[in-house]
């Protein structure tokens, strides 16, 4: 009984080795294989232009025994792109790049395997910053594939600068070319020469690089609130400028607004070579004065001419006002490009005698005394008594008759007859006859007395 129990286990123990040892040759083969996958994927950029090529970066480990080979599948947005074979040495790893390429703009996840590698932006034309400096960025603006049918805008990239090209627009037959745009924070740093004289403010530049068949049409910088509400100039004021100092020109600049921090603004322009952000007002300086009197029949014309020059570093509208006694009576506009000066003329005829101040704008030139001679002459046919200085003796010091009166109908003997406008010439009438009426009664009660 026992013997057989003893062969029993015995067999059994052998058993079991001869399953041990059968798993261990079927697993040793297995361990000794290649075994390839991908430990990781990314992408080297995140926008690319139609018919440009964007690298997928793969790292792939073997952590087999044997030196082998293994198989990558690369789908954009779940369509299958790629499929690759990789060798990679025995217990290594190894890094690899894949170019995809894309003719259809749009956004495309990439995934490696179970590895996502990111999404990539396809556009007709993309921007990237090649250099970053202290003062701003240099950028590369590349276009794919276009057909010229239409507009093309590249989007800038997202940045902390406190100014940034947000986009530019252009039209183009070309296909795949590169331009360079670059910003400028600091107005010191620009490579071109910027305004500076009275009454102009600039935050910063930016240069585009211009290429044959190319037509730009819109350009949108960004300007940091901070930057702005910092001056003395209101977000609204703030223009594009193109040109250099000497030849600047406004751009058809369109605000539009505040975003994420930014003030945003718009130019509508093909001229993008040179361009800066900023407020450029003119400057006028007025000098020179003058004040002249002419006679032109029963009226004084009164004549002021004074230099203006335009101080500041672009071109504007000036308007002088004529003043007397402080009211505006006549106004004159000039324009005028940066450094200019011309003469500017205000004229205007009274015809009413008085002693009369004069001013251009707030500047006073001179006291005027109008003495057309209707009024002198009024007063020697009427005989009316003046006091000692030969004025009318009228309480306010002023003639009695205005200029172009004295003839006027119904006067005599230089008299002039003012009827208050509340009685009718009919109710004089009537007064007339009461009177008239009156004294005849009267007569008629004396005689009666005497014959009594």
């Amino acid at each position: 009984m026992s013997s057989n129990t003893t062969s029993s286990r015995l067999g059994t123990g052998l058993a079991l080795l001869v399953a041990g040892l059968l798993v261990v040759s079927s697993i040793g083969p297995a361990l000794a294989a290649p075994r390839v996958f991908v430990a990781g994927a990314s992408l080297t950029e995140k926008t690319t232009a139609t018919g440009d090529s964007v690298d997928v970066k793969l790292r792939l480990r073997n952590t087999g025994e044997d030196d082998g080979a293994g198989r990558v599948t690369i789908t954009a947005n779940g369509e299958e792109v790629l499929v690759e074979n990789y060798a990679v040495d025995s217990g290594g790893s190894r890094t690899v790049r894949v170019p995809l390429t894309f003719d259809e703009t749009g956004e495309y996840e990439i995934v490696a395997n179970s590895k996502t590698a990111g999404t990539v932006l396809v556009d007709r034309a993309v921007a990237r910053t090649t250099e970053y400096r202290s003062d701003g960025r240099t950028m590369r603006v590349r276009t794919g594939a276009v057909d010229g049918t239409g507009p093309v805008t590249a989007a800038f990239p997202t940045t902390n600068d406190s100014l940034a090209v947000d986009s530019l627009t252009f039209r183009t037959s070309r296909d795949r070319f590169n331009r360079t745009v670059a910003t400028y924070t600091d107005p010191e740093a620009v490579p071109f020469s910027l305004p500076s004289g009275e009454g102009t403010t600039v935050f910063g530049a930016v240069t585009v690089q211009q290429a044959a068949d190319v037509d730009d049409r819109r350009v949108r910088i960004a300007v940091n609130q901070s930057v702005i509400d910092a001056t003395d100039v209101d977000s609204d004021e703030v223009e594009i400028y193109s040109g250099t100092d000497g030849a600047v020109q406004r751009t058809n600049t369109t605000f539009e607004g505040p975003v994420d921090g930014r003030y945003v603004y718009e130019a509508r322009t093909n001229e993008t070579e040179t361009l800066f952000v900023g407020s450029l007002v003119p400057v006028f300086e007025v000098g020179g004065h003058t004040l002249s009197t002419s006679e032109n029949g029963v009226e004084k014309e009164l004549s002021v001419s004074a230099n203006v020059t335009n101080a500041g570093d672009v071109a504007g509208e000036y308007t002088a006002s004529l003043r007397v006694d402080g009211s505006a009576v006549s106004n004159e506009t000039v324009t005028l490009g940066p450094g200019e000066t011309r003469q500017i003329t205000v004229s205007e005829a009274i015809s009413r005698d008085g002693n009369y101040r004069v001013a251009l704008d707030e500047q006073f030139v001179g006291n005027v005394v109008v003495e057309t001679g209707d009024a002198e002459q009024t007063e020697t046919d009427s005989g009316q008594a003046t006091d000692g200085d030969g004025t009318s003796g009228s309480d306010d010091g002023e003639s009695q008759t205005e200029t172009g009166d004295s003839n006027s109908a119904g006067s005599d003997g230089g008299f002039d007859v003012s009827v208050p406008e509340s009685v009718s010439e009919f109710d004089v009438g009537l007064t007339e006859i009461a009177i008239g009426g009156g004294v005849a009664v009267i007569g008629v009660l004396l005689v009666a007395l005497q014959r009594w």
